[in-house]
């Protein structure tokens, strides 16, 4: 369910078949949920979201998603500097996703790669809903997909994600934001806020509650963040706490 990487990214991916997504009736059918990923993703940007679609059941107690992974490549990705992911698809052989998660990484790398860039777009307007998780949000806005949108980010870039997209409605102290077909959420746990929103639109506010449960994860779709240190500079705050690589939120 996340993002796509410049020179390899992995993706999740929910597909209805039998019935439309649209339509809010996966009862006997399965969504593709897709997480897009590339090198130095956030691990709970992709997984958190993945353990939501993965987890959720419909009514008639039958997972609602096949959940997988895409790339550019078949290279093996990085995240945070100990876990090695092996995409089952690449951005040439996987099927249409109805649902794409995009989380942070090394978004510089994937801006750059006209390729992935392309793929980005084209499926974002392809799918029933695209997620951005964190700084997943830069790459929607350079493909111009959230002009004249609210969305929201990372706390940390909130600022630069006004300043990249002066069209869009930059919020602060929400977890996601819903424009529809185009949903963003804020850092790191958050895309599991988001993932459960999905949930809850899609198949319905008890599927979301026994899916929370069943992660046990406190899930409060109204919850604010706290942003009491948001006047400190992301680099101060994370000074020797967040290693100094391609790793680092943000473009």
């Amino acid at each position: 369910m996340l993002l796509e990487r410049c020179s390899a990214a992995n993706v999740l991916h929910f597909h209805p078949r039998a019935s439309s997504i649209q339509s809010h009736k996966l009862l006997s059918s399965r969504a593709m949920s897709l997480s897009s990923i590339y090198q130095g993703v956030e691990l709970l940007d992709f997984a958190g979201p993945g353990e939501v679609f993965a987890a959720a059941m419909t009514i008639e107690g039958q997972r609602a998603f096949n959940v997988f992974t895409v790339a550019v490549t078949s290279d093996p990705i990085v995240s945070q500097g100990f876990v090695k992911v092996n995409s089952q698809y690449t951005i040439d052989n996987c099927p249409r996703p109805d649902i794409v998660v995009l989380p942070r990484g090394n978004a510089i790398s994937v801006i750059r790669d006209d390729k992935a860039m392309a793929w980005i777009k084209n499926t974002t307007n392809e799918s029933e809903i695209t997620m951005s998780v964190c700084t997943g949000a830069y790459l929607l806005a350079r493909n111009g997909l959230l002009n004249d949108k609210k969305a929201t980010t990372h706390w940390a870039s909130i600022n630069e994600l006004k300043k990249e997209a002066p069209s869009v409605t930059v919020l602060e102290n929400t977890r996601f934001v819903d424009n529809g077909q185009i949903l963003t959420t804020a850092g790191v746990s958050a895309g599991i806020d988001g993932a459960l929103h999905i949930v809850d639109r899609l198949l319905s506010r008890p599927a979301a509650q026994l899916t929370a449960r069943y992660m046990e994860y406190e899930w409060n779709p109204s919850r604010k963040i706290n942003t009491s240190l948001k006047q400190r500079t992301f680099h101060n705050l994370m000074d020797g706490v967040w290693p100094k690589s391609s790793n680092q939120p943000g473009v």
